[in-house]
């Protein structure tokens, strides 16, 4: 389960309707599942259907989350049009298997919606948000 309060699940819902019609992408932080921080991250692809990080950004980012005693919890990215379930290429590309991938899907008019995921092998589990107070 992902716990996230209510300020930091607002922030990735702006950052997504900031970043349409592309796809945004950044990094939650905490501890315990419990998430502390939110990181954007550039999305160097400027595609409204995928999303590359910034090498740069993240690697100052992870100095930061070690500084502070925070792990890297999850990877998040927004589907502008696209479903609340990962995508093929999100499984593909989820290298990180102890870090949930979250997803912001603008799809529906009354959206946002966020969804996490497990992303192991291959495999795709669905794993709780429970959205907190701050």
């Amino acid at each position: 389960m992902l716990k996230i309060p209510i300020s930091l699940y607002r922030e990735i819902v702006d950052h997504a309707r900031e970043g349409l019609p592309l796809e945004v992408c950044g990094i939650l932080a905490g501890l315990d599942g419990r998430i502390s921080a939110v990181y954007r991250i550039s999305n160097i692809d400027r595609s409204s259907e995928h999303f590359t990080m910034d090498p740069r950004e993240h690697a100052e980012i992870m100095e930061s989350l070690q500084a502070r005693g925070l792990e890297m919890t999850a990877f998040y990215h927004s589907h502008p049009k696209g479903p609340q379930c990962p995508s093929a290429e999100d499984i593909r590309l989820a290298f990180y298997p102890d870090v949930f991938t979250v997803i912001a899907s603008l799809e529906e008019p009354e959206g946002p919606f966020l969804s996490a995921f497990a992303i192991r092998d291959g495999l795709v589990e669905a794993v709780e948000i429970q959205i907190i107070r701050d």
